[in-house]
């Protein structure tokens, strides 16, 4: 598992030079924003680029292995399926926690502290990608990278539908209280966890079974 880590991270840096200078640009417009008044506007933009990043080392990291026809060679190694396969999720799982940290690092400079409203935005920071990325592996590694891509047409919908269930009267938003914030998180840790193993099982049967 060691290795197959290590060749996710080498593919960032080869491919992944300017994602240092993304992070400091980010960096340089969300921490002084938090240290104003437009603590929101740094969690938006923190949301927005933790998204994409996640998203991104997702598709890029296995479109490389695709290209490089590297299924086919690490069949021919002592590298067990799970290690092979799982390598994917923990660099996406990485790149999600890193988006809440970041989330954390704001809210803490901020001042404002973590309360209800921090805690679900580090959550969700973290989860909404994660999920996302969750259920596309299966579809990467069943039928590639590209045709892969199509399925964020759908998460795409999302804001559209959110508004028109707004215009008519509809408001998908929630209202938790207090006393539901911990069950909220809670529940929403674990059904992230629970599409974690189950897309990480069904990648790993596809992954077998699939000729190369």
């Amino acid at each position: 598992m060691r290795g197959m880590l290590l060749k996710q991270f080498l593919y960032l840096k080869r491919h992944g030079k300017t994602l240092p200078l993304i992070i400091i640009m980010i960096a340089l417009i969300a921490l002084p924003l938090s240290a104003s008044s437009s603590v929101s506007t740094a969690c938006s933009i923190i949301a927005m680029v933790a998204a994409m990043l996640t998203i991104w080392v997702t598709f890029n990291n296995r479109g490389i292995d695709e290209q490089a026809k590297w299924d086919a060679y690490a069949r021919s190694l002592p590298i067990s399926t799970y290690a092979a396969v799982g390598s994917q999720y923990i660099i996406t799982a990485i790149f999600a926690l890193a988006g809440m940290a970041a989330q954390f690092i704001v809210f803490t400079v901020s001042g404002t502290g973590i309360n209800k409203l921090a805690a679900i935005v580090i959550v969700f920071t973290g989860a909404i990608p994660l999920a996302i990325c969750d259920i596309a592996l299966p579809f990467c590694y069943w039928l590639g990278c590209r045709k892969a891509s199509y399925i964020f047409l759908l998460f795409c919908l999302t804001p559209v539908v959110a508004s028109f269930l707004q215009a008519h009267g509809i408001n998908p938003t929630l209202n938790v209280s207090n006393q539901q914030t911990p069950l909220l998180l809670g529940l929403s840790v674990l059904i992230v966890f629970a599409i974690t193993l189950v897309s990480l099982f069904i990648s790993c049967k596809i992954y077998t079974g699939k000729e190369v």
